[in-house]
């Protein structure tokens, strides 16, 4: 309910960390099932499917990527308007490179 809540009162693309790959899968089923365009990213898909989510998020395809800390390094896109961690990150250094991927336009 929060996760919408948050989502529904900010406009733009956003990113929603889990530590898990079965809780990225289902957070992604929750809000597609709840008309929000969304995927999910873990290092466990291969490349080619991997390649695919971050290229169609970054062109706006796709609204909100639930991954785990796979997706990061090298992001940079301008209309992210949001981090949610779902989960606690592994650390204080993670949780901020994390939420570093927002605001940078």
């Amino acid at each position: 309910k929060y996760l919408l809540k948050i989502i529904g009162n900010v406009k733009g693309s956003g990113i929603v960390y889990v530590r898990t790959r079965r809780k990225s899968k289902e957070i992604k089923d929750f809000l597609k099932n709840n008309q929000i365009s969304a995927e999910h990213y873990h290092a466990g898909l291969s490349n080619k499917i991997r390649t695919q989510k971050q290229t169609d998020w970054t062109r706006s395809k796709l609204r909100i990527i639930v991954a785990t800390n796979a997706f990061g390094m090298g992001i940079d896109k301008a209309d992210v308007r949001f981090v949610v961690h779902f989960d606690l990150p592994d650390s204080l250094e993670a949780y901020f490179q994390e939420a570093g991927r927002a605001g940078r336009d």
